[in-house]
């Protein structure tokens, strides 16, 4: 049953009583959220609430849900939750980003992802007239640091260093090598090297193949990269495998040299105690190899001199090599990027040597060789180059 009030106001003249009026009758916009009424005197954190109960999976993933739940708690709901919608101007959104930037960059650009769609939701609804989210000013980028892929001398002392590791042994600092005391590491850090350095694969999509997604008795062998382990970021989340590549992007197959082939081939003959998932990396009792122990594991093989060198290095080595042998498509391909521009932005190392075009630029020096102070037929000179 529809049910109307009379709404009135004043005003010192008939244009101020009809803006206080629409004021009057903009906070009185009911919206029925199923748990709560919305309007300019609602709370922000119970916008917030309405937004990430319209945002739950699968309408997002889980983990992309989880991480903008988490940054709105620790970042956004402490400074501008408990103000009401109608309270919250561009100015305090700003200062909220800037703030949040000025620690950490990349939460700053997710806080203002967040704060778009919830004030974006408002004006959906009718509370706001406009978002004060998207008057704020922009964020500086941070400065990237220069693509940079691991030369043939780097790779000989990251191999080195795992290889050391792999042994239980500790280099000291005047070169003496000691035993670490405890059980021996397994050969798990050293053939996860092999697999990214042959696959140009995410560390969690490494660590998520299963025997299933590899086919050794094809030639060449093949491996599909069809998933990819999600880190628990909220309490009571546990280490899982998602069954797609990171942002739904779609599965790629791709070729393995033989010396990874040779890796899968081993791991595949050795016993195992329990592998309920099938997995080609498994703890001792049966869960999926966490990318975070094994990133702590390879910090501390390689040790500080070499930090610069990450699991995600050898993607970008990937890429940079394979450039370089086949082009930018080829690279693109074997990464499974959607498009090259990814891979040429992100991934592959600049050149720091140009080619040799000293034949091209002959033609200028023939020139001045051959003018005498006057000005010459380039096009002709070029010609006579190329004759001789």
């Amino acid at each position: 049953m529809d049910i109307s009030r009379l709404v009135e106001a004043n005003g010192p003249s008939a244009d101020s009583a009809r803006r206080t009026l629409q004021s009057k009758l903009q906070s009185r916009v009911y919206v029925d959220t199923g748990a709560a009424a919305l309007t300019q005197k609602s709370m922000v954190k119970e916008l917030a609430a309405h937004w990430f109960e319209l945002k739950k999976p699968p309408n997002v993933s889980q983990q992309t849900y989880n991480h903008y739940l988490d940054v709105w708690r620790r970042l956004c709901e402490p400074r501008i939750g408990e103000l009401t919608i109608s309270e919250v101007t561009v100015g305090k959104i700003d200062g909220l980003l800037r703030e949040i930037h000025g620690r950490t960059p990349s939460f700053a650009r997710h806080a203002k992802v967040l704060c778009r769609g919830i004030f974006g939701e408002a004006v959906r609804l009718d509370i706001i007239n406009r978002s004060p989210a998207l008057e704020v000013g922009r964020l500086k980028s941070a400065k990237r640091e220069p693509t940079r892929a691991v030369s043939d001398a780097v790779f000989a002392e990251v191999l080195r260093a795992i290889d050391r590791y792999s042994r239980g042994e500790t280099l000291l600092a005047d070169g003496s090598v000691v035993v670490r005391p405890g059980p021996r590491p397994s050969a798990d850090l050293r053939d996860a090297l092999i697999l990214l350095l042959a696959t140009g694969a995410r560390i969690g999509e490494v660590l998520a193949i299963k025997y299933d997604d590899v086919d050794l008795d094809t030639a060449p062998p093949q491996l599909t990269i069809c998933g990819t382990l999600v880190t628990p970021r909220q309490r009571g989340e546990t280490l899982h495998r998602q069954t797609h590549r990171k942002g739904g992007a779609p599965n790629v197959t791709v070729l393995l040299p033989q010396f990874a082939a040779a890796v899968l081939q081993r791991r595949m003959n050795e016993p195992t105690f329990a592998n309920p998932h099938g997995a080609v990396f498994v703890t001792s009792t049966g869960n999926w190899l966490s990318p975070s122990n094994l990133r702590r594991s390879w910090r501390a093989a390689l040790g500080p001199e070499l930090s610069w060198v990450t699991p995600h290095s050898c993607r970008r080595t990937v890429a940079t090599l394979v450039k370089r042998e086949y082009g930018i498509e080829a690279a693109q391909e074997q990464l499974g990027h959607g498009s090259t521009a990814i891979t040429e932005a992100h991934y592959i190392e600049r050149a720091s040597v140009a080619r040799d075009v000293r034949a091209a630029l002959t033609t200028y020096g023939l020139a001045f060789e051959q003018s005498d102070g006057k000005v010459m037929d380039l096009e002709r000179i070029s010609s006579n180059n190329e004759g001789q």
